[in-house]
């Protein structure tokens, strides 16, 4: 859960390590909008399916405050030893999120031989009472290609000179790609597949 905003650093409060307020909808707006200007500067911002994963994220925007709100490990790295989960470690992009966003880079580091994902949802779903519904993966997808738009940008500071779409493309596809057992490919992001 949030801690209050008491004495000492606040994670609402106090985090400035990159452009990102307590407002998350107009937070993830921020980085679309930044992406929609740098689209239309570089050559691959013409990629059909890069323009889908914006307009996936966007299309989500209405969800972020329904959800349940609370510190969000972005940089999330997971580790394992001998197929059992052991710990994370590189907080540093700690901040304000949502559960779903937390959920999402949870699921990127599972794997049948790391960390697997029904062993996760059993236990997220034992905790919370909450069942995973096709409309959270949708949100969890657009999480996941969102994570490399806040890249593509460079974190709010957009470089002209050089074309981190085309860097990113390949990597926000194979993220898309993680979801082909939980979401309608076709319907969000139709030259994906």
């Amino acid at each position: 859960p949030l801690p209050d905003n008491g004495i000492g650093y606040s994670i609402l409060r106090d985090y400035e390590l990159l452009p990102w307020n307590t407002d998350l909808r107009k937070a993830v707006e921020f980085y679309v909008d930044l992406c929609r200007l740098d689209q239309k500067s570089k050559e691959s911002g013409v990629d059909p399916f890069y323009n889908e994963s914006l307009s996936l994220v966007e299309s989500q925007l209405g969800s972020i405050a329904g959800q349940r709100h609370l510190i969000y490990h972005e940089d999330l790295q997971c580790h394992s030893y001998r197929g059992k989960f052991q710990g994370f470690f590189d907080l540093e992009m700690a901040r304000l999120g949502t559960e779903l966003m937390q959920l999402e880079r949870v699921f990127r580091w599972c794997s049948p031989n790391e960390l697997p994902w029904a062993s996760v949802l059993a236990g997220y779903q034992a905790e919370t009472g909450r069942a995973v519904s096709g409309e959270d993966y949708t949100f969890m997808l657009a999480m996941a290609v969102f994570y490399y738009h806040i890249r593509i940008v460079r974190w709010g500071e957009p470089d002209p000179d050089v074309d981190y779409i085309a860097r990113y493309l390949p990597e926000l596809r194979e993220a898309a790609l993680r979801y082909a057992g939980f979401v309608d490919l076709d319907q969000h992001l139709p030259s994906l597949v």
